[in-house]
């Protein structure tokens, strides 16, 4: 198999991760929206204002901040968690199709796979309210803030999750990927995810180019901007929100293409 046909099924593994990832941003989506009209309706429209238009402080208003906390207590994250457990058996074939060119023996491959099930079926995932989101609200209220502008500065309750969804899901494929490639004894990587227009200028030097394991490591040793802290080169790869991967290559085809760029 050559390094581009590889590149091909690390693009087609990234392709599946991503329409998970999108079925669960949808449904954060629709469960953001049900959340701030509740709040909305339930809360910031009962609160009561002075004749300046001020949220009053007074003990309706304290009443409505502990109805607050038990809306944001109560909100239902099922259906993103089913769709992360749904999920892994997709991420997890996608990733060991990969290895198909490295595995001699079939059961090699299954068993690689079960493990990598294992190893994420344990792994949580607990999606969240961002936990500052009513703290913000009672902070601006008592700075005086205007009805209208706390309504109009109301701030996204779930925008944590949303990052959740996207570092859980990424990391997690790295993470087997990682795994597989090290039971097939494979040292020597490929950076690839390609270029869009606000890519870092660490994962443009690097993109489409091979590196060995040490290679990676020194990594740790570097700054720039929006690298993740704590930082795992094969996990955080870029640093945050970063899309690129490290996809487990052959000595042979490192040997080829190091010092040069993938056409």
């Amino acid at each position: 198999m050559t390094i581009s046909e590889l590149i091909r099924l690390a693009n087609k593994q990234e392709a599946a991760t991503n329409v998970i990832e999108e079925r669960a941003l949808k449904q954060l989506d629709r469960i953001s929206k049900k959340l701030v009209r509740e709040i909305e309706t339930k809360v910031l429209k009962q609160l009561e204002v002075d004749d300046n238009g001020k949220v009053k402080r007074n003990t309706k208003n304290r009443a409505l901040m502990a109805r607050l906390k038990k809306i944001l207590a109560s909100v239902d994250f099922t259906s993103i968690e089913r769709t992360f457990q749904n999920g892994i058996n997709t991420v997890v074939n996608s990733t060991a199709n990969y290895f198909k060119a490295f595995v001699k023996a079939s059961d090699d491959l299954e068993y690689m796979r079960q493990q990598a099930i294992f190893k994420l079926m344990k792994q949580p995932f607990n999606p969240a309210v961002n936990k500052n989101f009513r703290q913000d609200i009672l902070d601006k209220i008592s700075k005086g803030v205007g009805y209208r502008e706390l309504i109009k500065s109301l701030p996204n309750p779930t925008s944590a999750a949303k990052q959740l969804v996207f570092d859980s899901l990424h990391q997690r494929e790295r993470i087997i990927t990682k795994d597989m490639g090290d039971y097939l004894k494979l040292k020597h990587y490929i950076y690839t995810g390609g270029i869009i227009d606000n890519s870092r200028t660490f994962c443009r030097e690097r993109n489409r180019r091979v590196f060995t394991t040490k290679e990676i490591l020194n990594w740790e040793n570097m700054t720039w901007q929006g690298k993740s802290s704590p930082y795992d080169p094969f996990v955080d790869v870029g640093g945050y929100r970063c899309r690129h991967r490290l996809m487990p290559i052959s000595k042979e085809m490192y040997d080829r293409y190091k010092n040069r760029l993938i056409p």
